[in-house]
């Protein structure tokens, strides 16, 4: 198996994606107009990576605008959901058009243990099925020029689908098939915080993952979140908090900024963007009915515009380097970006894993997120703004918003 720096990815990469939409027919970006006003927000964001939902040609005319600019594109063949799809062809012409536009990663298998509609339980005959149906549509991928991308089972699914599937898929003898493939996970946390262990549906299941396919293909290949993040309203953990929009954006922001192992090559927020029920997630009326998003647009998109970067690939130099701040600059450059970052009233819910959030401060509530820039983490209050030097928590200092400590 080629080592993880010989499998393509965009330069730099920072890991970050969305998924555009959830509809086939999400044509909005052959408006030269829409994508560049998306493009702009995708950079702002650090968006590297976009996930495209196809069926035939459907996408065609915007994956190759998508590519151009020089985003890695995972293309989802679609199809209509139940067992029927086991038996269904994979035709290489379908696909070879997207791989001449740029396309590296075609996945086929969206959660099967949904899609097929037969639980998460399955029988050995289901799971000897789905393997069957891997290797045709892997050597129909390979053979028009892309990386076919394994079925993407939910994160807590290692020893009802994972490993049965890798272990079905050898014993046909097509071992070299996954040796061949990327997998693709849904590394989805329900309410659980970023850095919650597994096992279970946290973010860090990817790491049981990792072992099982270690210890099953004698090897890790790059590992695509096609799925990722935290929805709003999520409460499945009664002993958790429920996500509320200031905990959705602190949380993801956490996921983006948090140490990624070597093989997680990308995680793709779902659903910040795009069609789905014919509505849009970014600017949607049901998130502002339902959650109180500020104009229905989602915190967390101005939170992840404003968020120091993390470089992934190369690895190496921050993507966007920032020199430390003195402490005769600091003070006014944490003020300065507070003032930016402040949020409508109501907008950001108390977060008690949030650093500053740990103790009462009778600081009133927090204003801004947490922040790090210049080698400080700073966090605006109704009262004040708390900052220190990066690490240093016994030297928190108290800064007014309009000058002075």
């Amino acid at each position: 198996m080629r080592a993880l720096a010989e499998w393509p990815r965009p330069t730099p990469d920072s890991g970050l994606g969305l998924p555009l939409g959830a509809s086939i027919y999400d044509t909005r970006h052959r408006d030269l107009a829409m994508l560049e006003a998306d493009h702009r927000l995708w950079q702002q964001m650090g968006i590297r990576w976009l996930k495209v939902f196809a069926s035939g040609d459907s996408q065609l005319v915007s994956v190759k605008r998508y590519c151009d600019l020089g985003y890695e594109v995972i293309l989802r063949l679609y199809s209509a959901g139940g067992p029927e799809i086991l038996d269904r062809s994979w035709p290489v012409e379908d696909m070879q058009p997207y791989v001449q536009a740029g396309v590296h990663y075609i996945e086929a298998f969206n959660e099967p243990e949904a899609e097929l509609r037969l639980g998460e339980w399955p029988t050995q005959e289901t799971i000897d099925r789905l393997a069957a149906a891997y290797v045709r549509f892997a050597d129909a991928a390979a053979h028009a020029g892309a990386i076919p991308c394994t079925p993407a089972f939910q994160g807590d699914r290692t020893e009802t689908w994972l490993r049965p599937f890798l272990r079905a898929v050898k014993a046909i003898g097509r071992q070299d098939a996954l040796e061949g493939s990327a997998i693709a996970g849904h590394w989805r946390p329900a309410n659980h915080p970023p850095t919650h262990p597994p096992p279970g549906f946290v973010i860090r299941s990817y790491e049981v993952w990792a072992e099982i396919v270690q210890a099953e293909i004698g090897a890790v290949p790059p590992f695509l979140g096609t799925e990722a993040g935290y929805e709003p309203g999520d409460d499945q953990d009664k002993t958790m908090p429920k996500i509320t929009l200031g905990l959705h954006a602190d949380y993801n922001v956490a996921q983006a900024q948090m140490e990624w192992p070597p093989y997680l090559f990308c995680q793709c927020w779902w659903l910040w963007q795009g069609p789905w029920g014919g509505s849009s997630w970014i600017e949607n009326p049901i998130w502002r009915e339902e959650h109180g998003a500020p104009g229905g647009v989602l915190p967390v998109v101005k939170v992840f515009c404003e968020m120091p970067k993390v470089q992934r690939w190369p690895v190496g130099e921050p993507l966007e380097p920032e020199a430390e701040w003195s402490e005769a600059e600091a003070s006014e450059r944490i003020r300065e970006r507070c003032w930016n970052a402040l949020y409508p009233a109501g907008g950001i819910a108390r977060n008690p894993l949030a650093a500053f959030q740990r103790e009462t401060l009778n600081l009133g509530a927090p204003v801004t997120h947490e922040l790090r820039a210049g080698g400080w983490v700073f966090q605006g209050f109704v009262v004040a703004i708390l900052a220190c030097r990066e690490g240093e928590w016994d030297k928190v200092r108290r800064l007014s918003w309009t000058g002075g400590v």
